[in-house]
């Protein structure tokens, strides 16, 4: 258990979104990314020469669907999109 003195780091991982907060000096803080975001979309795009994250891959859900990971936690580990992630 955290004493008042130490920060703490809290993590939601959603299925569409994510968050990160800290508690530190008696306060929470919702921490930004790079985008001066206090969320960040949970997609992953995987190019030949990159990874895309965050508002980078928003629109290759459309563009790029094959590279682009997105939705997992309502996939059952059967489904034909997460047997081929496995692979990688």
């Amino acid at each position: 258990m955290a004493t008042p003195t130490e920060n703490t780091i809290g993590i939601d991982l959603g299925t569409t979104h994510a968050c990160v907060a800290v508690y530190r000096k008696g306060k929470i803080e919702i921490l930004s990314n790079d985008y001066s975001e206090r969320t960040t979309t949970s997609y992953v795009t995987f190019t030949e020469h990159k990874r895309l994250i965050a508002v980078e891959t928003n629109a290759m859900v459309g563009e790029d669907p094959q590279n682009t990971v997105f939705d997992a936690k309502r996939r059952k580990l059967n489904d034909p999109t997460i047997t081929a992630e496995k692979k990688n």
